[in-house]
């Protein structure tokens, strides 16, 4: 059994969960993971009426993520929880299960196959776990497999898998390969790994050539916790940012990889075009983007980017705290930023087109947002 008594503590089988608060009428709804990296909480706000926020729903670990999959959420408890817990929003918005996924583990991203078979990163660790997100409360059945990825570590022996991105039956895996030994610097190359969904087995991106070769980066630490690895919505290939050493300018970038010739498609933008780090990137169409960026003085910026010109077209706002997610809405072409400034925190929602409404007061979402996760309507089972 791999039921986890950590924030849920109590909560066995047969244990009733108490409904949160009334939540917002909109539909879709914005389900928010808050925190402050001690404490942390989860707040749905609609999607039509972003004023409308329902706060500390309950908790979650004081670093979390999320992702959804059939309208579900799966909240990414992450280092020192080292859990998944499903959170219905047919339920209230409450805890139906939260399994462990190894003690110290570290799990960073969540791919789904299909109703009983995920995919989890562990940082921590040398093995992908393979998870069914179907489970009952007492969590029987929820770790079914493992993919060792020992081979592909650098020499301290832990590969950092980070970010993952599914395309048809292709698991794409982005590994850091940052050095224990010097403070999580970058080596001299990441890679992006390749599975076989239907037999969890390794592809060989070159076949050309003996044994059975990764996508080699262009860049070293490929970051973006926010979303796993995002999809170009022009092309559908793979948008993988990377930031190299935080501590230098000009060694990293954004690529695109297509995922079936497994070769790099564009450079959408790099460090040295914009002379910031990136550390969060969205793609609005085929050209316009934002993206997150910090200077060698550690301010964060939120850019707009022309991806076809490679250049910064407009910086639209500044913060002494660290930025941790942007998020593009299709629905009304506008921009979802979690401002985690220390004394006005909060959502900010501005126009994709020219981040008009930056400028408006943050919306309050009880502790500081950390994740923005846009979700549709439950359509079936």
């Amino acid at each position: 059994m791999l039921l986890v008594s950590g924030l849920w503590a109590g909560c066995g089988a047969n244990d009733s969960i108490a409904p949160g608060p009334v939540l917002p009428s909109g539909a879709p709804s914005a389900f928010i993971v808050t925190g402050d990296f001690e404490t942390g909480s989860y707040a749905v706000v609609s999607n039509e009426n972003p004023n409308e926020v329902a706060p500390d729903l309950g908790p979650v670990h004081g670093d979390a993520v999320a992702r959804s999959y059939q309208g579900e959420v799966f909240v990414i408890n992450r280092f020192g929880a080292d859990n998944i817990q499903k959170i219905d929003p047919s339920l209230g918005w409450t805890t139906t299960f939260q399994c462990s996924v190894g003690n110290g583990s570290n799990p960073h991203d969540m791919a789904f196959v299909s109703p009983t078979k995920a995919y989890v990163t562990r940082y921590e660790e040398t093995s992908i776990a393979i998870v069914n997100p179907s489970v009952g409360p007492d969590c029987e059945g929820f770790l079914i497999g493992e993919i060792d990825l020992a081979s592909f570590a650098d020499a301290d022996g832990i590969p950092e898998m980070d970010q993952m991105a599914l395309v048809d039956d292709r698991l794409f895996v982005s590994l850091q390969l940052l050095d224990r030994n010097r403070f999580f610097e970058p080596t001299n190359e990441s890679l992006l790994v390749v599975f076989d969904t239907r037999t969890d087995q390794p592809v060989d991106t070159r076949p050309e050539t003996p044994g059975i070769d990764p996508i080699r980066l262009t860049w070293t630490n490929p970051l973006g916790a926010s979303r796993g690895l995002p999809l170009d919505p022009s092309t559908g290939d793979i948008i993988v940012a990377q930031v190299g050493s935080f501590s230098v300018i000009g060694d990293g970038g954004v690529e695109t990889i297509n995922p079936y010739t497994f070769a790099r498609s564009r450079i959408l933008i790099t460090e040295d075009d914009i002379q910031r780090n990136i550390t969060d990137f969205v793609l609005v169409d085929g050209r316009n983007a934002w993206a997150l960026a910090t200077d060698e003085d550690f301010r964060n910026f939120v850019l707009q980017i022309d991806t076809t010109l490679r250049e910064e077209r407009r910086a639209i706002f500044e913060s002494d705290a660290f930025l941790t997610d942007i998020e593009f809405s299709a629905r009304d072409n506008s921009i979802w930023l979690s401002d985690r400034s220390f004394q006005d925190s909060g959502l900010r929602i501005f126009s994709a087109t020219d981040g008009s409404g930056i400028e408006n007061p943050p919306i309050s979402t009880g502790l500081p947002p950390v994740d923005i996760l846009f979700l549709a309507p439950k359509t079936g089972s």
